[in-house]
């Protein structure tokens, strides 16, 4: 874990080391793609109400506590655009365009309360 230098990294180093493997070793999968920019992560758009019951159940109990976990702090964040694990990433509003899932654009009106206006 240690060495790891990024998700992404470790995709490359097993693609290329399970194509460079003979093809007898038919274990080893060879159809390994790795797409750029392949996709969206939506599994933190919930409420703040949400988020909270999250990271209070969450594996990491680092971010159970209230300093985290707390709905008045979440909402905050939320709004100031900042990161709720407090790593130093500023965030940004976007416009929702045809880049995103067509689920998401087809079905904008079940995210409504999701999405800022």
């Amino acid at each position: 874990m240690k060495d790891l230098k990024s998700i992404n990294y470790m995709r490359q180093e097993i693609k290329y080391k399970n194509l460079l493997m003979p093809f007898w070793k038919f274990y080893r999968e060879k159809s390994i793609e790795v797409i750029k920019n392949g996709g969206w992560h939506f599994n933190s758009l919930l409420s703040p109400e949400e988020i909270s019951h999250k990271l209070k159940t969450f594996a990491h109990s680092e971010y159970s506590g209230e300093k985290y976990s707390s709905v008045e702090s979440i909402k905050q964040k939320i709004k100031n655009k900042i990161d709720l694990f407090d790593r130093g990433h500023k965030y940004k509003k976007v416009q929702i365009n045809s880049t995103f899932p067509k689920y998401l654009t087809q079905n904008i009106s079940k995210f409504s309360h999701l999405i800022e206006n």
